[in-house]
């Protein structure tokens, strides 16, 4: 008897998506200034797509991780000061808003 645990790595992965933009998100936007917040958000988006560009179909935690580190990386050069956690929100967010674009077909 094999268990096949992939209908249920999708549902977590769905939870937390969900968990993020629904809570983590709002939090961060009240911590933020609007001035923060859209550089955070250009950047996260930028992120992911080069993630996406650059490592295609290579495991996703490596996207992740370049991502969060180009965030960071760049916030820093513009002299704003982010916690990891919410440079890590901003990329998932941005991950969920390139997905949902692809879905679309406005690629």
């Amino acid at each position: 008897m094999s268990i096949d645990i992939t209908e249920m790595a999708a549902a977590v992965i769905g939870l937390m998506s969900a968990i993020i933009t629904s809570v983590i998100v709002p939090l961060i936007k009240a911590k933020t200034s609007a001035n923060q917040q859209a550089v955070l958000a250009a950047l996260a988006h930028t992120a992911v797509l080069s993630a996406q560009q650059i490592y295609g179909s290579a495991d996703g935690q490596l996207k992740k991780e370049y991502a969060d580190n180009y965030v960071s990386r760049l916030m820093k050069r513009h002299g704003l000061t982010i916690d990891a956690g919410e440079i890590s929100a901003a990329v998932e967010a941005a991950l969920k808003e390139v997905k949902a674009s692809a879905s679309e077909g406005s690629w």
